[in-house]
C-alpha cells in the first residue's frame, strides 16, 4: 500500500510499505512516482521507505515483486489522487473542460512533463506549479493498493554466459568473461538493474559457488533446512577485485509486461539464481567433463579433479 502526498508549495511525498534491502527500490520507485505525476525530475520528491506508520502490511521484499506490486500500487495511488484534485484544476481550465480528461503530462503521455492537460485538447493545460496553489492547505493524499491478479504468475527470465580458467598447475580457478541476458520488461532504473546483474555474478554467484558453505544439522532446529552449525559469518569469504571477471556485461531486449508498471518486472532472483550451474557448467567444460555437484567448490575439489584427468592422460 502506498500514499502520495502532494502539499501546496509542489512537494511531493512517496510512502511505501517496502523496505529496500538494496535492490534498488529506494531509487526505482520514486522514478516511477516522479513519471505518473508528469515531473522532469526528483527535485520535489521526498520517498519515505519501509513506512509502517500510514501504510499497512506491503509483505516483504521478496521474489523479485516490489518493482512490480509497489510501481502497480503507486499508479493506483496517482489516480486516486487525480479524481481529487482533477475537478479542482478543471474549474480553472476553459469553460466545459471535464475533470476525467485530464492527465498528467510526462514522456509517457506524449506531452512536456511539467503539466496538467486535456487529453482531448491538450493546449488546454495548466502547469504543475500553478496546480498545486489549488490544493487545499494541508494538501491531498492519493493512496493506492494492488493485488495480483488470479492465477499469475511473477517470473523473470535470462541466458547467463561465462569463461572460466583452470590453472593446471595452482588448481585456482577464475571466472574471466561473463554475460547475462535478462528479460526485466521496460527498464526503469538502467543503472540500478545493471549494478543488480554484475552483483548477482560478482559477489554473490562466484562467492557461493567457491567461497561459502552453509553448514546444517537435520536434526536440530528447522523442520526441513535443520539447524545451522556455522559459527559465525567471517568464513564464509566473498570474491576481490583478483576474483573478479575482466569482464561482468548485463544486456537486456525492453518488452512491455502487461502487468508491471509501464511494463516493468523486477530484476532481483534473475541476476543470481542460475549463475552456479552456470559456473560449474563452464567449469566441467574446462576440465573434459569432469562433473562438480556440489558447492561450494573448493581448491581441494579441483585438485582432484586434477589429478584424475592426468590418470587419465586428459591433461
Amino acid at each position: 500500500m502506498l500514499f502520495r502526498s502532494v502539499v501546496p508549495n509542489g512537494t511531493i511525498t512517496m510512502y511505501s510499505g517496502g523496505m529496500d534491502h538494496g535492490a534498488g527500490g529506494v531509487t526505482a520507485l520514486p522514478i516511477i512516482t516522479a513519471e505518473l505525476l508528469g515531473q522532469p525530475d526528483m527535485t520535489n520528491l521526498k520517498a519515505v521507505m519501509s513506512d509502517t506508520a500510514l501504510t499497512t502490511d506491503t509483505g516483504v521484499t521478496a521474489g523479485s515483486r516490489m518493482t512490480r506490486n509497489g510501481g502497480m500500487g503507486l499508479v493506483a495511488a496517482a489516480q486516486n489522487l487525480g479524481t481529487q484534485w482533477f475537478p479542482l484544476i478543471a474549474a480553472k481550465l476553459a469553460a466545459g473542460t471535464k475533470s476525467t480528461n485530464l492527465a498528467f503530462g510526462g514522456g509517457i503521455s506524449g506531452q512536456p512533463s511539467g503539466i496538467i492537460f486535456d487529453t482531448t485538447n491538450p493546449k488546454n493545460q495548466m502547469t504543475f506549479k500553478a496546480a498545486t496553489a489549488l490544493l487545499p492547505a494541508a494538501g491531498l493524499t492519493g493512496v493506492g493498493t494492488y493485488t495480483p491478479p488470479a492465477k499469475t504468475a511473477y517470473r523473470v527470465c535470462g541466458s547467463k554466459i561465462c569463461e572460466v580458467e583452470v590453472d593446471t598447475e595452482t588448481a585456482d580457478v577464475r571466472v574471466v568473461d561473463y554475460v547475462g541476458g535478462m528479460g526485466i520488461g521496460r527498464v526503469i532504473f538502467a543503472l540500478g538493474a545493471e549494478a543488480q546483474a554484475q552483483g548477482g555474478v560478482l559477489g554473490l554467484g562466484i562467492g557461493e559457488t567457491f567461497y561459502e558453505q552453509n553448514i546444517n544439522d537435520s536434526s536440530t532446529g528447522l523442520k526441513y533446512s535443520g539447524g545451522v552449525l556455522n559459527a559465525n559469518y567471517l568464513d564464509n569469504k566473498i570474491p576481490t577485485i583478483y576474483q573478479a571477471p575482466n569482464r561482468a556485461l548485463a544486456l537486456w531486449t525492453e518488452y512491455v509486461d502487461p502487468y508491471g508498471p509501464f511494463g516493468a518486472v523486477g530484476i532481483g532472483e534473475n541476476t543470481l539464481m542460475s549463475v552456479i550451474p552456470m559456473i560449474l557448467n563452464a567449469l566441467s567444460n574446462a576440465m573434459y567433463g569432469y562433473r562438480f555437484i556440489h558447492v561450494p567448490v573448493r581448491k581441494e575439489d579441483i585438485v582432484l579433479g586434477l589429478q584424475y584427468l592426468k590418470q587419465k592422460g586428459l591433461i
